[in-house]
């Protein structure tokens, strides 16, 4: 079958092994996982192109989350809009056009007819030709894809770069690094985003530790606190999904004892606000009834630093992962935002202690998937 090639020797054409093993390629047997005519139009050669374009030709490592937005992002052309498109029913009209007159013709007048009957032949081609480009459905959700992507490396091996779901422990530090002080420390409300960082040596470039509101890193958690709780000139820096829980975040820092409840610092918020991508092209925003419940109890400190049309959108449901947005961008706007905390004409107070960043980090919508080229195209 033309249109997909085997990915490890390059055959086009395969053939049906069994219903449990499905297509496989007719010259070395290698098993095809995606197939771009049963219904999603993936293939095992687009999936590889998309692990580098994601990854920067194999120098970013990134999550299993943000590779499925990419690959989201890259199939949404494909959807079906439940009806057919402009360029179908003009091609169909027009080939009724042609044929029908051409018919006459050739009936009752001349044979000329089969002129117009052939242009018509043409249109009619082009209509079903257009349907048959159009025939794949809704795009599969992330956690479809996620299931997906688990799938081709089974057959296909481990994808070089991406994170494990669950982040890897980290080697305990030494007594010598235990008494070096970090004077930042950028806290995610999520641990998968505080591993990210730390994978692409984000702490080494920023000279800052990483943490999440979790606990992550686990083996290092308690003994960096200890050094940062201990530091008169730590700057802390709030990194959060654009949701009711991340716009929390910074008043959770600044008042839990566990964080900096007992310290007097200044907080960065570096995370994604509802005003950043509200009525914004290029972002993939969700909607959740939990979160649209959460929105109804943010205390009213969160609230007056929030705009009214910023609640409501969260009390819509509406939230935005900082996953969704393309990794080699997401480490350049966090980068840039800590630059930024420098000028103090860069720093709006919202509370006490925290401060937003602007310009946002975030306001330009090329900061999602469209800065790659189309994968797929």
């Amino acid at each position: 079958m033309r249109g997909i090639k085997c990915i490890k020797c390059g055959n086009r054409k395969f053939t049906y092994s069994s219903v449990a093993n499905g297509k496989v390629c007719s010259k070395c047997q290698h098993r095809v996982v995606f197939d771009p005519f049963s219904g999603i139009p993936l293939s095992d050669t687009k999936i590889a192109k998309a692990i580098e374009k994601i990854s920067i030709n194999h120098t970013l490592f990134f999550t299993e989350k943000q590779f499925c937005y990419y690959l989201t992002r890259s199939l949404a052309r494909y959807e079906k809009q439940g009806k057919p498109s402009f360029l179908a029913v003009v091609s169909f009209i027009l080939g009724i056009l042609f044929m029908l007159p051409g018919l006459l013709i050739t009936f009752f007048v001349s044979t000329s007819g089969l002129l117009l009957v052939g242009v018509g032949l043409v249109f009619l081609l082009v209509t079903t030709l257009v349907n048959i480009s159009e025939k794949y459905g809704p795009s599969p959700t992330v956690d479809e894809l996620a299931s997906l992507v688990r799938k081709w490396q089974e057959v296909n091996g481990e994808i070089h770069g991406l994170l494990p779901l669950r982040p890897k422990a980290l080697p305990t530090p030494d007594g010598e690094v235990m008494q070096y002080s970090f004077d930042r420390v950028v806290v995610t409300d999520k641990a998968s985003i505080a591993q990210f960082l730390i994978a692409n040596n984000f702490h080494f470039e920023n000279n800052c530790a990483v943490l999440s509101l979790d606990g992550y890193p686990k083996e290092i958690f308690e003994p960096v606190m200890e050094m940062l709780h201990q530091n008169p000139e730590l700057k802390v820096f709030a990194l959060h999904d654009c949701s009711v829980q991340g716009v929390l975040l910074s008043s959770q820092l600044r008042k839990d004892k566990k964080w900096f409840g007992e310290q007097q610092v200044p907080i960065y918020d570096l995370g994604l606000l509802p005003r950043q991508v509200m009525n914004q092209k290029g972002f993939m925003s969700m909607k959740s009834a939990e979160i649209a419940k959460l929105a109804e109890l943010l205390p009213q400190e969160v609230r007056q630093s929030l705009l009214p049309e910023e609640i409501k959108w969260l009390e819509e449901g509406n939230y935005l992962e900082l996953e969704s947005l393309a990794p080699v961008e997401l480490l350049k706007a966090v980068s840039s935002g800590i630059a930024r905390s420098r000028s103090e004409e860069a720093l709006v107070p919202v509370q006490e202690d925290v401060y937003y960043i602007v310009p946002f980090v975030y306001s330009s919508p090329t900061i999602t998937y469209d800065a790659y080229p189309d994968t797929f195209g």
